[in-house]
This record gives C-alpha cells, structure tokens and sequence, in this order.
C-alpha cells in the first residue's frame, strides 16, 4: 500500500501545474468550472479569485484563493493582483489562464510567459460609445498576451483580435441519452434577460395559445436572471396576459437542479436579438439543450445558424410575429423531430469533446 501511495505522490508531483484568474468567485464562470472539472485528473490546477458571497461550487482536488469582498473596489482588485503575484512567485505554472477582465494586462508585469488571455465575449451594452470605448479597451489591452483565445472566428472579425488568437468553442455538460415525449410541447428558455428582450417571446406564446386554445397542450418555462426592471417586465407581462397557467417564471435556477428542467423539457428558445453585438456569440444554451434532445426554436444570429438545421430546430427573425410563425412550424414538424438523433449528432458541442480535441492539445502547446 506504502509503494503504491508513493507512486500516485510521484505521479501527482509530476503532473503540469495550472493557474486559472478569474475575477469572480470559481463556479460563476461556466467554461472554467467546466475546465477544471475535466482537467483535474491530468493537471495539478490552483485557482485565484474574488469572493461573491455565493453558495461554493468547489471541485476536490482544485486549491481555490478567493480574495474577499471590499466596499472600496480599487482596494479590492489591488488585493487581487497582489494575490496574483505572490501566488505566481512562490508556485511555478506550466500554463496561466486569465480569463478577461479590464486591466488585467498590468498581470504581464510579473508573469512573462505561458500565459493565455481567455476572451469570452465582447461588451454588449446598448450605447454604441460605451461598448466602442470598452472593446476598445479590450483590443488595446489584449495585444500584451502573445497568447489569445476566444470562442468563435466570429468574435475574433469582431473585436479584431490579432491572427495569432485561438478558438476553444464554447461547449456544454452532457447529458443521458434520453428519448422526449412530445405528445405535450414543453418550451424552455434559460439564461440571462439582459438585452434579451424576452417579453416578445412571452407576446407571441400567449397569441398562438389563444388561438388554438382547443387544441394545444403546451407550457412555456422561463428561468434565468436580469435586473429587478427586466425581471419584473416578464412577471407583469404573464400576469397582464393572463397565461400564468401555462407560462412561468421560476427565477434563477442552477446546477445541478437546473438539470431537471432539460430532462422535463423537450422543446428548447435559444431568443437572442439579432443586433450586431449578439450575432458572433454562440449561444450557450443552444448547446445545452441540442445535448438534452431538444429541437430549438432560435433566432437567425450567425452562430444559431451554423448550429440549428431542419432536423434540429427552427430558425427565426426576432419579433413577435417571428416567433409567433417559428411556434407554429415546431408544433408542425413535431413528429420529424428525434431527440436521441440530436442528442448524437451534437456530442461535438460537449464540454467533453472541447477539452479532449481543442483545449488540452493547447495547454500542451503553450506549455511546452
């Protein structure tokens, strides 16, 4: 027993040493909880970030350093970075992942090489000045990192990141293979409501309910987050139509309970307006409910294109008449529809297959 402990400690000593820097709590980012959760069995991972006060998502075997909340916001990312660099002058890292964050090329002061800047997304605020000056920002402060990644070619057009930038796409969890009833349609929309405009999907449900009152058996799930005003626009605009019998809120919902609503589910809304700075962001929730079985009902950004087809979904415009007319073509194709063939045929869009085929041939790139 003694022999074989020493082996796993030899094993373990020699394994690659990651440092994923987050400034947020670990868990609140989707891909680097993903990351770590698939990594940790190859790589010896440490992660730094700050505290939200949050439920902890911890993964055993990761070393978390959260730095704790500060009223004073400068006070609190100077204590962050000093984190960083005693935590990158006492360990040695193969490879440093630093996900996004205004003012984190002040870490190239101290961390020269193997490190990787992660972007997962432009600013998508509606003023046009304030989301140039931030991706301004962003493309200033990028060209620091020899090593770039991000998440479609789309987003590299977008911010005009350098060539050498990389794509590790955007995946999602698996899940069992399951075969849907859909003799009830079940709609699900999860995810955030900001910029979303989700009351127009809400619009559009309640007038194809009524109007074939008789004859349909549907519900319609809402679950995500937003501000109180965008929060309380859906809950109003259920009550104001009087549909609370089949549309509901449930607020914000995550893992791993949220995985009983894709199982319960069987149709998934992917409603993401068509405006220039959503259409290069692939749809994370697209992903989550193709790999649960779901036909998706999605609006026409670049990316719900490249991943919705006639044996998987519906394409749509982003009014209330679109979304009105794509509910009308799901209910007619329904028996076209196999949730174990869309399930198979999007395995590629799984966390597991993004780690094995894109990301761990690009740790052993860098870290090489």
């Amino acid at each position: 027993m003694g022999q074989i402990t020493i082996l796993q400690e030899k094993l373990f000593s020699n394994m690659k040493k990651i440092l994923f820097i987050h400034p947020g709590q670990f868990g609140t980012q989707t891909s680097t909880y993903n990351y770590c959760l698939l990594l940790k069995e190859k790589y010896k991972i440490n992660y730094i970030g700050i505290d939200e006060g949050l439920a902890n998502r911890n993964i055993k075997g990761i070393k978390y350093i959260h730095i704790p909340q500060a009223t004073n916001g400068c006070l609190m990312r100077l204590n962050f970075f000093k984190a960083i660099y005693r935590e990158v002058h006492m360990n040695s890292y193969d490879f440093v992942l630093v996900n996004y964050f205004i003012f984190c090329s002040i870490i190239r002061l101290f961390i020269k090489r193997k490190i990787v800047v992660e972007i997962r997304s432009g600013y998508i605020f509606s003023s046009f000045l304030k989301r140039f000056f931030y991706n301004m920002f962003l493309f200033i402060e990028v060209k620091f990192f020899k090593n770039i990644t991000t998440i479609s070619q789309g987003i590299v057009k977008y911010l005009n990141l350098p060539a050498r930038t990389s794509i590790i796409p955007l995946g999602s969890p698996k899940f069992a293979y399951s075969k849907k009833d859909f003799k009830e349609l079940k709609f699900l929309y999860v995810g955030t409501f900001h910029e979303r405009n989700i009351t127009t999907t809400i619009k559009a449900f309640a007038q194809w309910y009524f109007e074939n009152i008789n004859r349909l058996n549907v519900s319609y799930t809402i679950i995500g987050h937003g501000s109180k005003t965008e929060v309380e626009k859906i809950k109003n605009m259920i009550k104001e139509l009087k549909i609370d019998k089949i549309v509901s809120y449930k607020g914000e919902i995550r893992e791993p309970k949220i995985a009983e609503y894709f199982n319960s589910h069987n149709v998934g809304v992917s409603y993401i307006p068509i405006k220039k700075y959503f259409e290069n962001q692939p749809p994370f929730k697209t992903f989550e409910y193709l790999l649960s079985g779901m036909p998706v009902l999605a609006t026409a950004t670049n990316e719900n294109i490249k991943v919705i087809n006639d044996a998987n979904g519906v394409i749509i415009g982003d009014t209330v008449e679109d979304f009105y007319n794509g509910l009308i073509k799901i209910y007619t194709n329904i028996n076209t529809y196999s949730s174990e063939k869309i399930q198979k045929q999007s395995q590629k869009y799984s966390w597991d297959y993004i780690v094995t085929f894109n990301l761990i041939p690009y740790i052993e790139r860098v870290s090489c």
